[in-house]
């Protein structure tokens, strides 16, 4: 019981935390390389399990994260949304799983 409260409490943690659009955007435009290889990370992560996203054996994660970043700057109304949803929804726009 106390291992299912601990999971809970953290989920509504992070829920709460939720890194979006803008952040990422602004991590993946930012100066500092740390930050633009975190938000690369990022975003090859939360596509590397997805069922609806089949990238290309030979994308890069440096390719896959200026998919997402184009993403986003041409739909900025987006921004405020789940950083990780919108990086699965752009890539499967452009990788689809058949």
């Amino acid at each position: 019981m106390k291992k299912v409260l601990f999971i809970t409490s953290l989920l509504a943690s992070a829920a709460a935390n939720a890194y979006t659009g803008n952040e990422l955007l602004a991590d993946l435009n930012s100066t500092s390389e740390n930050k633009r290889n975190q938000a690369i990370g990022f975003v090859w992560g939360s596509v590397a399990f997805s069922s609806k996203v089949c990238l290309s054996p030979g994308i890069s994660k440096k390719q896959a994260a200026e998919i997402v970043k184009s993403g986003l700057e041409f739909l900025p109304q987006y921004g405020d949304k789940d950083a990780g949803s919108l990086s699965r929804s752009f890539l499967s726009k452009v990788y689809p799983c058949k």
